[in-house]
């Protein structure tokens, strides 16, 4: 018996058996649309897909809640402590109840005033809560990187050659409706991001 030309003859998956006229084009179709469904559905991309400054607002119902924030960091406690998120983004604005926040860092720590890195976990107080599909945001405050940007673009060019590295944008945040500063807001680096 002749074979006919590998050109003519029809797509198999197992010998003796072969895919119809059809369903060649509809499996070449799928796997060229499979990558945007891909992309579709990666958790955070209303904050991560495009360039954006989003904004966040943290609403502490404790009136001493900086001295809170600064004790819990001196103590070396990794505390957090519970505040209402307003959030801003591409996909509209978000009201999220009882986010965990507490500060973070090392040498960003000694950054001047009351600008520090901060982290919030959506999860910390309700138990599955997320923010499109996010359990934790960290917050650069860019210390001595006065152009807020070094952090970003080293994530995004190592994103670009195919380095695995987190998703970086950036962010207005207010503390109790007061301007707190201009953040670089990082995906979370845990077992979502592996």
């Amino acid at each position: 018996m002749e074979l006919a030309p590998a050109a003519h003859r029809p797509l198999s998956l197992h010998p003796g058996r072969t895919l119809g006229p059809m369903r060649t084009p509809l499996l070449f179709l799928a796997s060229l649309l499979s990558p945007f469904w891909l992309q579709a559905q990666i958790d955070g991309d209303n904050i991560f897909s495009i360039d954006q400054v989003i904004s966040v607002n943290l609403d502490f119902p404790q009136a001493d809640f900086w001295t809170q924030l600064q004790d819990n960091y001196d103590a070396d406690l990794n505390e957090y402590i519970v505040a209402h998120l307003t959030l801003t983004d591409v996909s509209g604005t978000h009201a999220i109840d009882s986010v965990g926040v507490r500060l973070k860092g090392n040498s960003s720590y000694s950054h001047p005033g009351t600008k520090k890195s901060f982290k919030i976990d959506f999860n910390k107080y309700i138990s599955g809560q997320n923010y499109d599909g996010l359990k934790k945001l960290d917050f650069s405050n860019g210390f001595k990187d006065p152009s807020c940007m070094r952090e970003k673009l080293f994530f995004d060019v190592c994103r670009e050659a195919n380095v695995p590295a987190p998703r970086a944008s950036f962010a207005e945040v207010t503390f109790n409706g007061v301007p707190w500063g201009f953040y670089t807001v990082v995906e979370q680096i845990d077992d979502q991001f592996l």
